[in-house]
């Protein structure tokens, strides 16, 4: 079964934890992310599209900003047919600031990347004035990188990572089956695998029926690395992301919506992140 319809102005939050290395092997929350499905479309190239967005802060945790204080906003322009990207936009603050765009040229099958003005005027190519309007943003401040000719786009669809997200809520899904998704970064197009399974989510207060989709690199239709980002979304018309996992070697960072979770704690209970960590290690 597939998602029903799109929520227009949905709003998902969402609390971040690590375990690792870093934390001794205790949970610690690290950051909150926000997910927002903007109410009404907008037309774009005379193509309606939905701007999805999605907000990542360490602000409101102590530990976290002191030790590595981030923020990190993304947006993406997608078409509401097949959740495909025709713009795509990235802040990143941490050491440095770093701000690209994507721009999906359907009329061409072109992706171009640009980033913020950093080098001598007339060396790159600017940002398209028409683009710039629908962003409100100044084109002059904007140079194209990489490829100056464009990236050639799979016609068939393609997706940038967070339009891949809403494609996996709308897309069907069922035990036991694989989809190949195309994934342009601005540098080069990878091809990542989901395998789906069903798996009731019992965790961080949740206890409702889910797929769980683990997703990971292939090239040439073989597995590429040992990363695995695990997603479980709800199998219901909703198909809301309840719990994003990520291995990495120094630990594990793991993501519960926080957006209408049943509240279980109790008097004598333990506290959530000491819950959280023996499930985690055992």
């Amino acid at each position: 079964m597939a998602a029903a319809a799109y929520d227009p102005g949905e709003r998902l939050d969402y609390t971040f934890s690590y375990l690792g290395i870093l934390s001794g092997f205790i949970v610690i929350d690290i950051s909150h992310a926000r997910f927002v499905l903007a109410p009404q479309p907008l037309s774009l190239g005379g193509r309606p599209v939905y701007r999805a967005s999605l907000d990542v802060t360490t602000e409101p945790f102590a530990e976290a900003e002191l030790i590595y204080p981030f923020r990190y906003r993304y947006r993406s322009w997608l078409e509401p047919t097949h959740q495909t990207p025709l713009l795509a936009q990235e802040y990143l603050r941490a050491d440095e600031i770093e701000e690209e765009l994507l721009w999906f040229d359907r009329g061409r099958d072109l992706g171009f990347r640009y980033k913020k003005n950093r080098l001598p005027a007339g060396q790159r190519q600017r940002l398209p004035a028409s683009l710039s309007a629908v962003l409100e943003l100044d084109p002059q401040e904007w140079i194209l990188v990489e490829d100056a000719h464009g990236q050639p786009l799979p016609a068939a669809g393609v997706w940038d990572y967070l339009s891949m997200l809403y494609r996996l809520r709308f897309a069907e899904l069922a035990t036991g089956r694989s989809l190949d998704l195309p994934v342009y970064n601005g540098k080069q197009i990878k091809t990542y695998r989901i395998e789906v399974m069903r798996e009731r989510l019992i965790r961080g207060g949740w206890d409702r029926p889910a797929f769980k989709l683990s997703l990971f690199e292939v090239r040439q239709g073989k597995r590429r690395g040992d990363k695995i980002t695990t997603i479980w979304i709800s199998d219901d018309a909703q198909r809301r992301p309840l719990r994003f996992r990520v291995a990495r070697v120094l630990g594990v960072f793991e993501g519960i919506l926080e957006t209408g979770r049943p509240s279980t704690a109790g008097d004598g209970e333990l506290p959530e992140a000491t819950r959280h960590s023996l499930e985690l290690v055992f």
